[in-house]
């Protein structure tokens, strides 16, 4: 499948940059980004940056791609360049938002980057894992915030539509931390009844309003689609297998799955739904490499 996922890959990266360029930052982003300014000038959104330096050096990890290499360094650098700009190692990815979630995506596109290029941000890394460590720990349940401001103080709390990815991309960062984070969350959130497993959107130590990344949410089992969803990421990364394959049965029973051809499809997902099942089911190889420091 690799030269079918190469051309998929390019694709992708390609329309991504071109929209950037012809439509701003903010052709990704919710409309509210427009609301208010960014705080840091010029502005950029560490949500399009991290994910589009981990697509990039992603794809170079399958297979070199020479004009990819200065598209990564230029973006590798913006993000390096703003943290250390930050005395909170805080950058926005909305105004005056600053998301756990896509600190942890740049962090592990530092990492992939240092492993194909051989450049050294590990002290960097640390530093915000430190920080994290002091600053975005919720202390009743241990778990990392989902926001905070670029002061470093807490806005969101903890919510599972945010913490299963947090902790996969933590394995780049820190990997005793990583696996603290997926253990508090699985015990917090993860629901086993009778064989079929789910995942709540938020800790009972906290209580947040149902969004956008969390869907709509089941009243008394409290499931949330989205943490459900992002679990499947958590468990495959963690090698949770009982987890994992409950996940499972829960999709088959209620997913309404669909299978033609040798393809299956769940009809109850969405686009988002579907790519965290895919990357659930393919996130091993790229990890492995990097963690292991075996050069493509």
């Amino acid at each position: 499948m690799k030269p079918a996922c190469l051309e998929t890959m390019d694709r992708i990266i390609a329309e991504t940059l071109q929209l950037e360029k012809e439509k701003g930052m903010t052709f990704f982003l919710m409309p509210y980004a427009k609301d208010r300014p960014y705080v840091a000038h010029p502005a950029r959104s560490l949500f399009l940056d991290g994910e589009i330096a981990l697509m990039l050096a992603s794809r170079r990890v399958l297979e070199e791609k020479p004009e990819y290499r200065p598209l990564l360094t230029e973006r590798v650098n913006l993000i390096v360049q703003g943290w250390r700009r930050s005395p909170h190692l805080a950058l926005e990815s909305y105004p005056d938002e600053c998301w756990t979630f896509d600190h942890v995506v740049a962090l592990a596109a530092l990492r992939t980057t240092d492993y194909l290029d051989g450049t050294d941000h590990s002290t960097l890394i640390r530093d915000w894992v430190a920080m994290a460590r002091k600053k975005l720990v919720d202390p009743v349940s241990g778990l990392l915030v989902s926001s905070y401001s670029v002061d470093g103080t807490p806005q969101i709390g903890p919510e599972g539509s945010s913490l299963w990815m947090v902790a996969h991309a933590l394995q780049w960062a820190d990997e005793e931390f990583a696996r603290d984070q997926y253990n508090r969350t699985r015990r917090e959130l993860g629901r086993t009844t009778l064989g079929f497993s789910y995942a709540r959107e938020w800790p009972d130590s906290w209580k947040g309003p149902p969004d956008i990344d969390s869907g709509p949410i089941i009243p008394f089992f409290q499931i949330s689609a989205g943490s459900s969803g992002m679990a499947f990421i958590g468990a495959s990364a963690f090698g949770d297998n009982q987890f994992l394959g409950s996940l499972n049965a829960t999709i088959d029973f209620a997913g309404f799955p669909s299978e033609k051809r040798g393809a299956l499809k769940y009809c109850g997902s969405n686009q988002v739904g579907d790519a965290a099942l895919l990357y659930a089911a393919t996130l091993g190889p790229v990890w492995e490499k990097v963690k292991t420091g075996r050069k493509p």
